[in-house]
């Protein structure tokens, strides 16, 4: 079994998010928002930068 998190229940913020799974050793997570805007809304230069 592999543990992930729903990432925006951690913070809105992305830098919170890779912090919090860091300090717990998380490595799979369901992305559905950073920094309070939906992954819908995503431009795909932002979804490459998010990837990185």
């Amino acid at each position: 079994m592999r543990i992930g998190v729903f990432a925006d229940e951690i913070s809105p913020m992305l830098d919170d998010q890779i912090a919090a799974m860091q300090r717990e050793n998380i490595h799979y997570l369901e992305l559905r928002g950073v920094d309070g805007k939906g992954v819908l809304k995503f431009t795909l230069e932002e979804a490459k930068q998010i990837k990185k």
